[in-house]
């Protein structure tokens, strides 16, 4: 049996379902996948046993004890969550990721848009990924201390990714 220790990120396993990542979506403001990454920040994994994703079900834990315990995800995240999120999302490795369907980019957006503070104070994300997309796209290039990963540059990043022949189908944005 596979421990904690050895799952792979929560992300990348994340990143397997199918969500809606529309940002300022008007049916459902991505909240499946906003209880889902808020799943994450509590200590849930996607690769545990109980874990379910269903736009029909309320997203749940399941506690020590057997009992569910329905979470409720709030709207606005605290600068701790965003962190925390940062962080988890940070250990990612962009190669393990579905480079024919990369809806990826768009759950990255929305951690982007949701983490926008803590992004722009702790620099997690631009510092681990920035060079990864480098990397997938064979290029090297000193990366300004200035520069921020956000969620509206990631659209840059998709295009490169298809001209590098990296991802093989666009992202609908």
């Amino acid at each position: 049996m596979e421990t904690m220790d050895t799952k792979r990120n929560a992300f990348e396993a994340l990143c397997e379902n199918r969500y809606c990542w529309k940002l300022h979506c008007t049916t459902c403001g991505n909240g499946q996948l906003r209880h889902d990454l808020y799943r994450i920040i509590l200590g849930s994994h996607p690769d545990e046993p109980g874990w379910q994703n269903s736009s029909d079900t309320p997203s749940s834990l399941v506690q020590s004890d057997g009992r569910e315990q329905f979470i409720h995800c709030p709207r606005k995240l605290t600068l701790d969550d965003q962190i925390k999120l940062l962080s988890i999302v940070s250990g990612v490795a962009l190669r393990n990721l579905n480079m024919e369907e990369p809806r990826w980019l768009g759950y990255l957006g929305v951690v982007l848009h949701w983490c926008e503070e803590g992004e722009r104070q702790s620099r997690l994300l631009t510092r681990a990924l920035l060079p990864q997309f480098m990397e997938l796209m064979d290029r090297t290039r000193d990366i300004s201390e200035k520069e921020l990963l956000t969620w509206s540059g990631l659209e840059k990043f998709e295009w490169m990714l298809r001209d590098a022949r990296v991802i093989k189908r666009s992202v609908p944005w």
